[in-house]
C-alpha cells in the first residue's frame, strides 16, 4: 500500500531566488494545477511591495488584476506568509521602496487545505529556513521537549489511599 500525505507541496524555481540584488524581481508565470496554496518567504535587508500576480488566461496571458494580493515586506525582517490560489497561474513581483536590497525568495506551492490568506501581517520574529521541509511538506522543527517523565519503572511505587477523616493520616502501600 502507497502512502500518501496529506499535504504535498514544491518549491517553485520560477519563483524562487537565492542572494538577488536590484530594485526589482519579476518570477516567471507558473502552473497552480493541484495546488492551493502559496507560502512565500522572503528575507529582505530594504522595505519591499509584494505582489502575487494570477492570470487564467494560459502561461503568456496578461495578469487579472482582480486576482492580486498586494502587501508590504519592512527591511531586516522574515516574512512568512501563505496565499489561497486564485487562478490557474501566478508569479511574484518584488520592487524595492529604498535603496539597494539584497534578498532571498522562496515560493512553495502546497495543497494544505488549512492555510487562510492573511493581508498586511510580516512575522519578524518566524523564519523561513529555506527548503528545510520534510517528506510530508511540513517545516522541520528541532525543538524537543519533555511530555511526560516518569523514573519509578523499576521501583516500588507506593499508592495513596483514602486519607482518614477521623485521624487525618494518609496510608500507603507497596
Amino acid at each position: 500500500m502507497t502512502f500518501t500525505p496529506s499535504t504535498l507541496s514544491k518549491v517553485d524555481s520560477n519563483n524562487t531566488t537565492i542572494g538577488a540584488t536590484g530594485t526589482t524581481y519579476t518570477g516567471v508565470l507558473s502552473p497552480t494545477s493541484g495546488y492551493n496554496t502559496i507560502n512565500i518567504g522572503i528575507n529582505s535587508n530594504v522595505a519591499m511591495n509584494l505582489d502575487v500576480q494570477f492570470t487564467n488566461q494560459g502561461i503568456t496571458g496578461p495578469i487579472d488584476t482582480n486576482l492580486t494580493y498586494k502587501d508590504s515586506i519592512f527591511s531586516n525582517t522574515s516574512y512568512n506568509k501563505s496565499f489561497q490560489i486564485q487562478g490557474a497561474y501566478y508569479k511574484l513581483n518584488l520592487a524595492s521602496v529604498s535603496g539597494t536590497p539584497l534578498y532571498n525568495v522562496t515560493s512553495i506551492l502546497s495543497t494544505d487545505n488549512n492555510t487562510k490568506s492573511e493581508q498586511n501581517v510580516n512575522y519578524a520574529q518566524e523564519t523561513y529556513n529555506n527548503y528545510q521541509l520534510d517528506s510530508f511538506g511540513k517545516l522541520r522543527v528541532s525543538n524537543p521537549y519533555t511530555l511526560l517523565d516518569i523514573t519509578a519503572f523499576f521501583k516500588k511505587m507506593f499508592i495513596f489511599h483514602e486519607n482518614d477523616q477521623k485521624t487525618h493520616v494518609i496510608t500507603k502501600s507497596y
